[in-house]
Parts: C-alpha cells; sequence; structure tokens
C-alpha cells in the first residue's frame, strides 16, 4: 500500500475531513481518529442505524482505529501532543482559532515535531465580512459542485430541461470520476 508507515490523526467530525481521512486509511496509512468524549463524532448517531449503529459512521471510518480524549484538559491535550510527536500528519477541521485556544496551534505542534497539519473549515479565515461561524463562498462552491456532480447518477427523466439543468449533469473537469 502506496501510504504504509504514515500516521494520521485524524481531530475531524464532519463528513469531508472523514471522508479525506477514509482515502488516506484505505491507501495504508494508520489512521488514528480522536474523539470527544461522551456523544463522540456527530455521524455516530446519523441514520440509517443498523443494531444501534450509524451505517454512515462505519463505512466513513472503516480502516480507522479511534482514541477519545478531551482535548479541554490538561490530560487530554497532553496525550495528544505525545500522538503528535509519532505522527506524520494532523487533519482538524475545527472552526479558525480553535485549535489555538485549546493550546493545540501550528506553533504548540510544530514545536513538537514538523508533520503536516491539514486544516478543513468551510469559511474563509481570512475575510474581515466574514464571521467566524458563517459558511464562505468556497463552502457554497463545494456544495455546490457536489449537488451538480450528484445529479449525475440520477436517472434521466423524460420531461423537458432548462440549459442550466442540462450543464448541470456534466462533471467539473478537476472530479476524479
Amino acid at each position: 500500500m502506496p501510504l504504509t508507515g504514515i500516521r494520521i490523526l485524524d481531530l475531524t467530525r464532519l463528513l469531508p475531513g472523514a471522508y479525506c481521512t477514509l482515502l488516506l486509511a484505505d491507501m495504508g496509512a494508520d489512521v488514528i481518529k480522536v474523539e470527544e468524549p461522551g456523544a463522540g463524532d456527530y455521524m455516530r448517531w446519523t441514520p440509517p442505524l443498523a443494531g444501534g449503529q450509524s451505517a454512515l459512521f462505519n463505512a466513513i471510518n472503516r480502516n480507522k482505529r479511534s482514541v477519545t480524549l478531551n482535548l479541554k484538559a490538561d490530560a487530554g491535550r497532553d496525550l495528544l501532543l505525545r500522538l503528535v510527536e509519532g505522527a506524520d500528519v494532523l487533519v482538524e477541521g475545527n472552526r479558525p482559532g480553535v485549535m489555538d485556544r485549546l493550546g493545540l496551534g501550528w506553533e504548540v505542534v510544530h514545536a513538537r515535531t514538523p508533520l503536516v497539519q491539514c486544516h478543513w473549515h468551510w469559511a474563509n479565515r481570512y475575510s474581515p465580512t466574514l464571521q467566524e461561524n458563517e459558511v464562505g463562498s468556497r463552502g457554497w462552491i463545494l456544495v455546490g459542485t457536489a449537488g451538480a456532480t450528484v445529479r449525475r447518477y440520477r436517472p434521466r427523466s423524460r420531461s423537458r430541461t432548462s440549459a442550466a439543468e442540462g450543464s448541470s449533469r456534466r462533471s467539473p473537469s478537476w472530479a476524479p470520476w
């Protein structure tokens, strides 16, 4: 497997980050999913449930190991920093500034090891007009692209479609399929 020997810490909670680390795990990376105590990842409780477990969560987190850490507590932060020392990549999807507030920002992590740190967030963190929880233009572009690419798998109806609908059936040139 091309990524055998690469360790990735997955601090993501939503589908895009989980899918990213799933692809890396499928290519042989050792992915350690870090979840908060209690509820854990939001997708754990997303229907459909099979045997009390989310089918989506199980599918998107296959080939991953999991650990529960309270990153708001000193002990949880210390354990994550010990995991960081043995990792090659850290993927997180918190709002801008959250990792800094937890004491796990870029400077702290890179003082331990020069790993690759990937941040997934929908908001444009550098926009002076965008509030912290708002979705930036890049996020809406991704949502629109996802809708456009999903359309091509639906059965075509015999009704007339507009030019815009017809063009939305095409995948973007960068799509992997």
